[in-house]
């Protein structure tokens, strides 16, 4: 489901010609072969109305169908447009689905129907809330915990995992199913957001939100790899010197969450030496990402997500003239190459 190119799709084409791959893009799938294009339109009006009804009373909806199928027509069948405009509704249960209907009409956002339904949440959600939501579009990965909505808006977890929850059910968010409290940003949306942030708060605001949101990230490593470690005093006292919102109770609690967030850890890797001027965060982030993974997972399981992370501190040692770190990096990686067999890369 929303493939962004070619590459994302390559890897999970199967061998077997008797299986068959649905691939969701917006766009053309170039480069892949076998490719049949089927160019998707939105829900008919009645299928568009029985989505509604998933997220309000029916009984809002017949007693006035008109307005449901003029709101399904505004939304051009889009089913992500629908789902906004259920839960814009379901959280105004004395709104008239016509009321929705014409604000849509009239907003000026000169956009496709997703643009418009999520410019009209947007502007009916309080001041911090709706800053909380653009900063969403920072998340690596668009993978969401309540310590990463925490530390990119500056506020409590208690608080943050409630709002986390509130996005939830107005559409903007998906819970993503697991033993841990995890969203995800629909892809639709994520661009969407990003406009948003780009429109209504200065650059400066947005990267010290990311340099946030990575230094929490950083903290939680060294808790997860430290949990592994408590035979040694030095390490109990530095855990106890720890918020207890950073400690993990047991290794294994450690491990689940390092396992469960692992895409995004090693999405936020990948988007901080991007960045460039994050580049001491960027090489603490890699360096206590590495110690956690080996600690948990040993070197050989993780050998991997280990190289890409090495490949990653080399590129910044040499963007920012550090031999030592360079060379440091190149033996990692030589060394697991040579653990893979591959003699002339090592």
């Amino acid at each position: 489901d929303d493939a962004a190119g070619a590459g994302q799709v390559d890897a999970l084409l199967p061998d077997n010609a008797d299986c068959l791959l649905v691939a969701v893009s917006r766009g053309p799938l170039t480069g892949i072969a076998d490719v049949r294009p089927c160019t998707l339109g939105g829900l008919d009006t009645k299928s568009g109305v029985e989505l509604l009804t998933h997220h309000i009373d029916p009984v809002r909806i017949t007693v006035d169908p008109r307005a449901a199928e003029t709101l399904v027509e505004v939304c051009q069948g889009q089913p992500a447009a629908l789902a906004l405009a259920g839960g814009w509704l379901a959280a105004r249960p004395k709104a008239a689905v016509s009321d929705l209907a014409k604000q849509l009409h009239a907003d000026p956002y000169e956009g496709d129907a997703l643009g418009r339904v999520l410019g009209v949440v947007h502007a009916a959600l309080p001041g911090s809330v709706a800053r909380m939501l653009r900063l969403l579009a920072l998340a690596p990965a668009g993978d969401i915990d309540p310590h990463t909505a925490s530390a990119l808006a500056g506020c409590s977890l208690d608080a943050a995992q409630e709002l986390l929850d509130d996005f939830a059910a107005l559409g903007l968010l998906r819970a993503v199913p697991g033993p841990l409290p995890r969203y995800e940003v629909p892809g639709c949306l994520h661009p969407l957001l990003k406009s948003l942030a780009d429109r209504h708060d200065r650059p400066a605001e947005l990267q010290l939100a990311r340099a946030r949101m990575l230094e929490r990230t950083v903290r939680l490593l060294q808790s997860c790899r430290a949990i592994t470690e408590t035979d040694s005093p030095e390490t109990r006292e530095r855990l106890k010197g720890l918020p207890p919102a950073l400690r993990f109770a047991t290794p294994r609690a450690a491990e689940d969450w390092l396992l469960a967030r692992r895409p995004a850890l090693l999405a936020a890797a990948r988007l901080a030496v991007a960045d460039g001027e994050l580049d001491t965060l960027a090489r603490r982030l890699m360096s206590q990402l590495v110690r956690a993974m080996v600690a948990h997972l040993g070197t050989q399981a993780a050998a991997a997500d280990l190289y890409g992370i090495h490949s990653l501190v080399l590129d910044v040692a040499e963007r920012q003239q550090l031999p030592r770190e360079q060379a440091a990096a190149l033996l990692n990686l030589a060394d697991l190459d040579a653990r893979t067999g591959r003699t002339a890369q090592a």
